[in-house]
């Protein structure tokens, strides 16, 4: 798989999400942002999001992924930080 296929397997599950996916040598980064993940927390939504993943790390489609999720409100105030740092 590649960082588009999982993008749209993601998309698929997250309709209302921006995602984004980037692979660095096999290792993929995914970040899923949006409001449906609101008082949830960060183990949940892992979850959430490796539940559409599972079946390809499962066959060795994907080896290595890592994901994070935020709300957009979190997103913006790390956004912030990091600017301020």
């Amino acid at each position: 798989m590649n960082s588009e296929d999982i993008k749209n397997l993601l998309q698929d599950a997250f309709p209302s999400c921006r995602i984004e996916v980037t692979e660095n040598q096999g290792q993929f980064r995914v970040l899923v942002i949006g409001e449906e993940f609101k008082g949830m927390t960060e183990v949940v939504r892992q979850q959430k999001i490796y539940a559409p993943l599972t079946p390809h790390i499962t066959t060795g489609r994907i080896h290595a992924v890592t994901v994070k999720a935020s709300t957009p409100e979190e997103q913006d105030a790390a956004k912030i930080r990091i600017q301020n740092d």
